[in-house]
């Protein structure tokens, strides 16, 4: 994995800033794609201390469509980390293969079959459970924890 989109930050606490700040500091370029308003995602970074943690933060915003359209990904993501060493698919754009897109709901999940990516599924989120299995994530965790193993951050 070498670009994680995460959109599950909604309530903030120190698993998630420890999270945030471990993957920082081993140099893992990090996303927030949410269909929430910018304020709001502002708001939790605040609170957790971590303005400035990620390479980008995409809320709601006006001429951009929402997960699960790809639209965000490929005009504003995909761009901001084409350049990035690891990333580029030899053409000089990102590979979505080596992108993790962790999510708690429906959407942030189709997101990711959308654009490419591996899918993760935070079942601990707001995500409706039949919904979700339905769509057949390609990882599944039960905490932050487990989220933390998985990618090697632990």
């Amino acid at each position: 994995m070498s670009l994680a989109i995460t959109a599950c930050i909604q309530h903030a606490n120190s698993k998630k800033q420890k999270l945030l700040k471990t993957l920082k500091a081993k140099g893992v370029p990090l996303a927030i794609v949410s269909n929430k308003g910018i304020g709001a995602l502002e708001a939790v970074l605040k609170h957790l201390k971590m303005e400035g943690a990620v390479d980008l933060l995409l809320g709601d915003m006006p001429g951009v469509k929402k997960k699960p359209d790809p639209m965000s990904f490929h005009e504003i993501v995909a761009p901001k980390f084409s350049s990035v060493s690891g990333l580029e698919n030899g053409a000089g754009k990102l590979n979505p293969q080596d992108v993790l897109v962790v999510g708690d709901t429906e959407a942030d999940l189709q997101y990711a079959k959308n654009i490419g990516a591996v899918a993760c599924w935070a079942r601990f989120g707001y995500g409706e459970k039949e919904e979700c299995e339905n769509l057949g994530p390609d990882l599944v965790v039960d905490s932050l924890e487990e989220l933390a193993l998985l990618i090697g951050v632990a």
